[in-house]
């Protein structure tokens, strides 16, 4: 894989103090820049692939919506369900820091 260079304009005193903060950790400002260039990439890329999951649970959600072999919950049991899921959690929560 060949090299390439990225270059862009800063402020002289941002790019001193970055330099400064970069001979502080013994690292060189071309070092932290890739890795916050690859932490970006990485941190869209998860952003990426959750919106495409989400994307697809609601489109799944909507088809078994629109099912008519599809029993719709009543609002109080749901409601009541949820809460015994809650209740529970909690509880195991208590007992963990008990």
């Amino acid at each position: 894989m060949s090299n390439a260079s990225i270059t862009f304009s800063v402020d002289e005193d941002l790019k001193a103090r970055f330099a400064e903060a970069a001979k502080a950790d013994e690292r060189s400002d071309a070092q932290i820049l890739r890795d916050l260039v690859l932490d970006y990439v990485r941190h869209r890329q998860e952003e990426m692939e959750h919106d495409t999951w989400f994307r697809a649970a609601v489109e799944e959600s909507l088809r078994q919506a629109d099912d008519p072999d599809q029993r719709p919950i009543p609002h109080d049991e749901a409601m009541a369900k949820m809460k015994a899921v809650l209740e529970e959690r909690i509880a195991k929560a208590g007992e963990r820091e008990g």
